[in-house]
């Protein structure tokens, strides 16, 4: 039986012995609640029993025990019935462990402080989100699920710290504004660290397009307001969910966005982690003749964009990737090679979702970028003197660089 249908039975039955709680005779009342106590208790015994016979089979009852924990059927019995083989730490400790690399890939991490005799569960996050579209209480989220599915029992999560979202200014904002660049960063509609009901409301089934318009008009806006502000040079740099915003801004206004730098973008939601776009994006569901259940999923992808390409577009990605794999920005890449477009590609090697690394020679490259296609001024000297000016001159012994 799927899970869904199990907690669907559960809820059930809780909703029933609550109806038997608000009996108004007490006499009807206190015979349907020993009732409903004498059925628990022989169900109970007898999986008791069977589960002793199983294990008293030493060739096979362990890996039969482990098939049964498996079952989501069965594993929401034992819980029931508090006869999990597994204490409420250990379940935890493997939800944990499940979430861990998902947790990295956006350079957090997440720590197991204890389980009290309540079933309270606290956890220590640590790191920050390297301009990822999943969010600090997204990441948070996750664990929060995978906990709850691994053990239901739990009464309580309590997390302390916090996965930091980085600053802007550490994403380059800064560099580019001492190369003269005036540098915004606009939410979209409904954009909150929460994740809220508004922001479903606005991108559930289009999250790409409605946030593109929502940019460009902030930047015309600022423009009216502030006459300095030169509309005939506007470009967009973003990393992740904002490479895949980057790409498509050049590409669905063509004529507004004359250069973009797209760093791992997720181009093609189709091969991206269901965490962030079938989540957000949504799962349509239909009713197929035949009675059965057909899911649609459909999020846009920035390869059907390529043949609107004006401006200057610039791609890289980390070829070990573990988060937006490299494959979303080589199926951009093609799209472009068959639409005969012009655009640049950077691939580090060695590099997975974060850039932190070589996070200075990023920035002087994005620099390069823009200083070329938007001011008409740049360096094509190999060496990049900038970061060799900034190498101590004599290595200290504290601190390597």
């Amino acid at each position: 039986m799927p899970i869904k249908e199990v907690q669907s039975q559960l809820q059930s039955i809780e909703a029933l012995v609550n109806r038997i709680e608000n009996v108004a005779d007490p006499a009807l009342k206190a015979t349907a609640k020993e009732l409903v106590q004498s059925l628990m208790e022989l169900h109970g015994a007898g999986i008791e029993r069977m589960l002793e016979i199983v294990r008293q089979d030493a060739t096979s009852g362990s890996s039969i025990i482990e098939a049964l924990v498996r079952d989501d059927h069965v594993r929401s019995l034992l819980l029931i019935y508090g006869l999990h083989p597994d204490s409420l730490e250990t379940r935890v400790t493997q939800a944990l462990e499940k979430t861990r690399p998902y947790l990295k890939s956006h350079g957090g991490n997440v720590n197991l402080v204890g389980v009290d005799d309540s079933g309270t569960v606290t956890l220590r996050l640590e790191g920050n989100c390297h301009g990822c579209p999943s969010s600090s209480a997204t990441l948070k989220l996750a664990v929060e699920e995978a906990i709850y599915e691994a053990a239901p029992d739990v009464t309580a999560i309590l997390v302390q710290g916090d996965i930091q979202e980085v600053p802007a200014t550490t994403l380059g904002f800064v560099p580019l504004s001492q190369l003269g660049f005036i540098v915004i960063e606009v939410g979209a509609r409904g954009g909150s660290p929460q994740r809220d009901k508004w922001y479903d409301s606005y991108g559930y089934g289009n999250l790409r397009d409605y946030g593109l318009a929502d940019k460009k008009v902030a930047a015309e806006r600022l423009a009216a307001m502030h006459p300095y502000i030169d509309l005939s040079r506007v470009g967009m740099w973003g990393h992740s969910g904002g490479g895949f915003m980057t790409a498509a801004a050049l590409m669905q206004y063509p004529d507004f966005y004359k250069a973009g730098w797209s760093e791992s973008g997720n181009h093609d939601n189709n091969v991206y982690n269901r965490d962030w776009s079938e989540k957000y994006h949504g799962v349509r569901e239909e009713m197929q003749k035949d009675g059965t259940e057909k899911f649609i999923y459909e999020i846009d992808k920035n390869s059907d964009l390529a043949k609107n390409l004006k401006g200057h577009l610039m791609l890289t990605t980390g070829d070990m990737d573990e988060n937006v794999s490299m494959v979303n920005t080589m199926h951009l890449a093609n799209a472009l090679i068959k639409a005969d477009k012009r655009f640049e590609l950077q691939i580090y090697p060695g590099m997975r979702h974060p850039y932190m690394p070589i996070v200075s020679y990023v920035d002087m490259a994005r620099g390069d970028f823009f200083a070329h296609w938007l001011l008409g001024s740049y360096d094509t000297r190999a060496d990049i003197l900038e970061l060799q000016n900034q190498k101590q001159a004599t290595p200290s012994k504290k601190f390597k660089e």
